[in-house]
């Protein structure tokens, strides 16, 4: 298993040479903070066929010479797990909030993700210059500010670690995400999850377009578009004692995808 990932991540490294880069100054016209998304789920062999059909129509974003950059996630939620309930009953008007932590860059940004009722996504964020494991008096106030959530009630819950491959189309506003190598663990790391050989490909719009041509070239691959949270798979997977009906579908997808939830 080890071995094929090695050389899954070769085969990866060869495949996004085909691409011209973008540089993150260049990326800035592509932040898309207030923005329509669509998800993809996807083994590493459709991995593989969409690299190789997208490097005319969308450049990679470099950091440092490397095209493929490590997150890192802490995510926040009330005692009672409020945001991850409100997502698994399919309620409108929620939350995530979340730190997350670019590692090549060392930067670091606190972030509000609103989903609204007609399913747009608002990401609102503040940097900071440390990953802080409670809510300080600067976040507190930016989360009053922003949100209907009573910062006294969020406690960590839930880290993540991948790799994500950005880029941006040549024919339109758009960005698009791949994230892979996904790992989970509980605040504590008392227990962990990963979910090897899955690919989850966002594409980020003003509003929803098939003209996108990783939308086009999803549809004809027959790959559906899969609401994918990577915090609610994340707690289902590790919680046992959390409601996860509505989750059973997808946790089914990714086993059959990877093998195994491990």
């Amino acid at each position: 298993m080890e071995e094929l990932g090695i050389l899954s991540q070769i085969k990866t490294n060869v495949l996004l040479r085909h691409f011209e880069p973008i540089t993150l100054e260049e990326m800035k016209e592509f932040a898309l903070q207030d923005r329509s998304e669509t998800k993809f789920v996807m083994n590493t062999a459709t991995f593989f066929e969409i690299l190789m059909e997208l490097s005319e129509n969308y450049r990679v974003l470099e950091i440092g010479r490397k095209r493929k950059n490590a997150y890192q996630t802490l995510y926040f939620d009330s005692t009672d797990m409020e945001m991850y309930r409100n997502h698994h009953n399919g309620l409108l008007n929620r939350y995530k909030i979340r730190i997350r932590e670019y590692l090549e860059t060392s930067h670091c940004f606190f972030e509000i993700k609103f989903k609204d009722n007609k399913r747009k996504t608002i990401k609102k964020r503040i940097s900071t210059q440390l990953v802080p494991l409670h809510i300080n008096q600067k976040i507190h106030e930016f989360i009053s500010e922003n949100s209907r959530i009573m910062p006294d009630t969020l406690v960590p819950v839930l880290c993540n670690r991948y790799d994500r491959i950005t880029m941006v189309s040549k024919n339109n506003i758009e960005r698009v995400t791949f994230d892979m190598n996904l790992e989970f663990s509980d605040f504590h790391r008392e227990k962990s999850a990963a979910l090897p050989g899955i690919i989850i490909a966002e594409v980020k719009q003003k509003a929803f377009s098939n003209k996108s041509d990783l939308v086009k070239l999803m549809h004809k691959l027959s790959v559906p578009n899969e609401g994918f949270s990577k915090y609610c798979i994340g707690v289902a997977s590790l919680f046992p004692d959390v409601k996860k009906n509505n989750f059973k579908r997808k946790l089914m997808l990714v086993n059959k995808l990877s093998g195994s939830i491990c």
